[in-house]
């Protein structure tokens, strides 16, 4: 199998179908149909085991308090060569959590280091997760490292935790919403392969280049966009998940409404970060989701120069390629929403809209195309590629000392 995400056909035969007979009563859940004619783990009830069932894309797990309020948890795991790795994964999962409707509150890293780590690696490691805890107000509940002789490179894992009053979940997308994108496209795979490949790049570009990508980094973190639909979904807009407040019905708390201004009320059915396979794979997994279309511009899709140049320069597709902080967001009000955004400084677009059926479009000028299937991450291509090309290379030179 390539490096990256499993498969839509192997998650199917060997994840969803191994998981469904473990479910009490269900035999053939492969095969079995819900109301709506999904398949597979569609067929869950909502207040049942899963809140979110595991299906590709979803990368959070919700539990439902006496309160009616909800945990939700996200994990993500991102292999790198410095700390970078770590911010990029407690990034990644603390927007997830957000995109489900949750406040995130608290992280929980696991590191583990190749044997040729050093001390000084550690220490810059948790002194920079510590200092992204503070500025995006998560406490560190829990840390581990330890040294792997199996690892090439340092993989850091991020488990996020957060409660939400309202469950956002990615099946209830409707049909003729407007989607909007928050963040670029690509850029934290970019940033990764400028960290990954600074030497090279620094004989091909000029220095302010690189200068500018370390500043494109802030652009990782949504939470503000995130934060405040949020609580405006909360104070008066949404719909909630029935087990809770009952379907239809409105969240209402005095306290989360403070200090917002009261006219704005935008309602967002659904949300979504491109994580792994980038911008088309999250547009796939909330289409495949609620089983909706879709028609797009390809040209509203947000893409920094800095990408741009760096996936041209190693041949690779930025709309495929991991994309923290790039947030797709379903409404009904587009227009309201990017304005409130706009006044916030917050840089967004709409890309076009979900349609009924399967049909997804999208237009690049005067050429229509159709989305397909997710296809492994170009990030990890890339550094499959550049793997193979350092061990040909230590092979070679070994070869030349005998």
């Amino acid at each position: 199998m390539k490096a990256g995400n499993l498969s839509q056909t192997v998650w199917r035969r060997s994840v969803q179908k191994q998981l469904y007979k473990e479910r009490k009563g269900f035999k053939d859940g492969d095969g079995a149909k819900d109301a709506n004619g999904r398949r597979g783990f569609a067929v869950y009830e909502e207040n049942g085991e899963w809140l979110l069932p595991p299906v590709p894309g979803e990368r959070c797990l919700a539990r439902q308090n006496a309160d009616g309020s909800f945990e939700v948890e996200a994990f993500a795991a991102v292999a790198g060569t410095d700390a970078f790795a770590a911010e990029c994964a407690i990034l990644q999962a603390m927007q997830d959590v957000a995109c489900r409707g949750g406040a995130p509150h608290g992280v929980t890293l696991q590191a583990m280091f190749p044997m040729k780590a050093e001390e000084s690696d550690v220490q810059t490691l948790v002194g920079r997760v510590q200092a992204l805890c503070g500025l995006a107000g998560l406490r560190l509940e829990g840390f581990q490292a330890q040294v792997n002789p199996a690892v090439e490179r340092l993989i850091v894992s991020a488990t996020v935790r957060g409660r939400a009053k309202r469950l956002v979940r990615m099946q209830d997308a409707k049909a003729s919403q407007e989607i909007v994108l928050c963040g670029f496209a690509g850029l934290e795979g970019s940033l990764r392969i400028a960290g990954e490949r600074r030497e090279a790049l620094e004989k091909r570009f000029v220095p302010a280049f690189l200068r500018q990508m370390d500043g494109l980094k802030t652009h990782l973190n949504q939470m503000d966009a995130l934060r405040m639909l949020q609580v405006t979904c909360e104070t008066g807009s949404g719909r909630v998940l029935k087990n809770s407040c009952g379907e239809g019905d409105a969240c209402r708390s005095g306290s989360v409404s403070e200090g917002i201004d009261d006219s704005f009320k935008c309602h967002i059915s659904a949300m979504q970060q491109a994580a792994s396979g980038g911008i088309f794979a999250a547009l796939w997994e909330l289409c495949e989701a609620a089983k909706i279309g879709l028609e797009i511009d390809l040209k509203k899709i947000r893409i920094c120069q800095e990408t741009v140049e760096i996936c041209e320069y190693y041949q690779l597709n930025p709309y495929q390629m991991t994309s923290a902080g790039c947030i797709l967001l379903l409404t009904n009000q587009a227009e309201t929403l990017l304005n409130r955004l706009e006044q916030k400084g917050i840089r967004a677009a709409r890309l076009g809209v979900t349609t009924p059926g399967t049909a997804r479009v999208m237009i690049n000028g005067e050429e229509q195309r159709y989305l397909e299937r997710p296809v492994p991450d170009e990030l990890m291509r890339f550094l499959q590629r550049e793997l193979e090309q350092d061990r040909k290379i230590i092979e070679r030179k070994e070869v030349e000392l005998k």
